[in-house]
């Protein structure tokens, strides 16, 4: 179980990500899939970090698959961490 990413909002577009937080987070919910033998959901969420991660700028993203991905995680942590 890795360490959940912070969230980088972008400043100017609140409802947007920066692009090198959801690279982080893609990248992040591709190791918990494989962990979970869901390859393709990880296969997926790989291509797209590593996708985010090779942009040579800055700027933001706005993915509402992403964002419910991070609500979920987020507070599946959430509830594991208060049980213990």
């Amino acid at each position: 179980m890795g360490k959940l990413p912070p969230v980088e909002r972008d400043p100017i577009m609140p409802n947007g990500i920066t692009i090198e937080c959801a690279a982080k987070w893609h990248l992040f919910l591709a190791e918990e899939y494989e962990m979970l033998d869901e390859s393709d959901k990880a296969k997926a969420h790989r291509q797209r970090g590593e996708s985010l991660n090779a942009m040579p700028m800055k700027g933001s993203v706005s993915d509402a698959e992403l964002e419910t991905e991070i609500a979920i995680w987020t507070a599946k942590r959430g509830k594991s961490n208060e049980s213990k």
